[in-house]
């Protein structure tokens, strides 16, 4: 089974945590089930953007199919 390496912050936590989901693609239901956290949060994930200077943004996600975007191989993620 192929995994994806994710790393995510909660809030403006310093420290990342890091975990593997067992999918290519991992969705944000997939994500969401693995942190079993409830409450009114909201899901950033870093990709590859030319719209603005940085080359780089943190899109929110919402719907529980979309697919994770990946930033060079890994999911990096955001949770507020």
């Amino acid at each position: 089974c192929e995994v994806t390496v994710v790393g995510y912050y909660f809030g403006d936590d310093p420290i990342p945590y890091r975990t593997t989901l067992p999918s290519y693609q991992p969705t944000l239901g997939q994500f969401k089930r693995h942190l079993n956290k409830k409450g009114n949060l909201k899901y950033f994930f870093k990709k590859e953007s030319d719209e603005f200077d940085s080359g780089v943004v943190h899109e929110e996600l919402t719907d529980d199919d979309d697919l994770l975007p990946l930033w060079k191989g890994k999911v990096i993620g955001k949770v507020e």
